[in-house]
Parts: C-alpha cells; sequence; structure tokens
C-alpha cells in the first residue's frame, strides 16, 4: 500500500511534502535560501546582518532560515555583545546528507 502523501509546512512558512507514515524528514539545508547560507558560512562565521547583506535579503528572513539551521545543529549561534555569530557545524553537516557536504564549498 502506497502511503498517503501530505503538505507540511515548517516555521518559515515554506511548503513541501512528506508522506504521513514514517517518511524521512526533507533535509532542512535543502531550501535554496539556506544552501546560500550555508555557502557563505562555509567561508567563515557571520551575523545575521552580514549574510542579508551578501545575498540582498532581510534581515527577518535570513533570521528564520538561520534560525531552522540552528534547530536542525547544522549551526552553531554564539553571542558577541548584541550580536550573534553563526558558524557550520562541519561534522553534522556531513551526517544529514550525503550531497549537502559535497554542495557547500568548504
Amino acid at each position: 500500500m502506497i502511503s498517503p502523501i501530505a503538505q507540511t509546512t515548517d516555521t518559515t512558512g515554506i511548503t513541501g511534502t512528506a508522506a504521513t507514515a514514517g517518511a524521512a524528514q526533507p533535509c532542512p539545508g535543502a531550501h535554496p535560501v539556506r544552501l546560500r547560507l550555508l555557502r557563505t558560512l562555509a567561508r567563515g562565521p557571520r551575523t545575521t546582518r552580514e549574510a542579508a547583506h551578501v545575498w540582498d535579503l532581510s534581515p527577518s528572513e535570513v533570521s528564520r532560515h538561520l534560525a531552522a539551521l540552528c534547530r536542525a545543529d547544522l549551526l552553531t549561534a554564539r553571542r558577541h555583545g548584541r550580536h550573534v555569530r553563526y558558524t557550520l557545524n562541519l561534522p553534522d553537516l556531513a551526517t544529514v546528507d550525503t550531497d549537502l557536504p559535497a554542495a557547500v564549498p568548504r
């Protein structure tokens, strides 16, 4: 029997599909904006505002995507005064998906 497909929406409002019975969750880094952020962070730690400036995105949009990547343990967030700097968790990134580390240059 084929399991039914259900619409899912993550906290950033991005809709995808997932089978309701035991499906593998989509990779949190698979969203195009998140993949661009991972590429940027592969070059070194950044704040939300710095990452937003690189890709000409709003800081609030970048913040939502960075939060999703942190929840997936792909990033580490460290507070420095008023700013939070985000860094890649390379060992965790390698265990998420075999294609994702290849997509993110080091």
